[in-house]
């Protein structure tokens, strides 16, 4: 990741004790203190692009709630991973608003690759800062943890996303080894 550090490197520094088996099973889509537990399988065919958002709760004024998006995705054809990851930035350039490019840079996390952009747009609600990583799981399969604020409020919130991010998990599917 730009400067140097990969984001293994800011989780160990940030959460000292935080291991690499505690991030494989730390987070799950549903977990206890959710009363309801959803789960689909795709149609057999179909690409699963299945997401889990996180929002936080608005607080008084606040017109953007920030929210954490993890999304998969299949590389298309005989797409690269890098190629993806372009071709996911370039629709961003295209179609958002005031597309501003703060900061972007290929990397590793969770000992995968991965490739990194932040940004500011201008959305209907007000300027929007947003961390997207592109991180290649695997099989063609492409996992997209994103993060989104009020421009002027999203390092309060940083933190925040930065621990969903030490505990995101990417793991084969049951029996499924590869």
């Amino acid at each position: 990741m730009p400067g140097g550090s990969s984001v293994d490197d800011i989780c160990r520094a940030l959460y000292p004790g935080h291991d690499s088996e505690h991030r494989r099973t730390g987070m799950v889509a549903n977990d206890e203190r959710s009363p309801v537990v959803v789960n689909a399988e795709p149609p057999a065919g179909w690409i699963d692009k299945s997401m889990i958002i996180h929002s936080a709760p608005l607080a008084g004024g606040q017109t953007i709630a920030p929210t954490i998006v993890i999304a998969r995705d299949a590389l298309g054809g005989r797409e690269t991973f890098r190629e993806y990851c372009n071709r996911q930035i370039d629709g961003f350039r295209v179609t958002l608003p005031q597309y501003f490019r703060e900061s972007e840079g290929p990397g590793r996390l969770h000992e995968r690759d991965a490739f990194q952009i932040q940004f500011m747009w201008a959305s209907g609600a007000g300027t929007l800062r947003q961390r997207v990583f592109f991180i290649s799981a695997g099989s063609g399969v492409v996992v997209t943890f994103t993060t989104t604020a009020a421009a002027d409020d999203y390092a309060r919130h940083e933190p925040v996303f930065e621990q969903s991010l030490a505990h995101l998990v990417i793991a084969p599917a049951p029996g499924n080894d590869r």
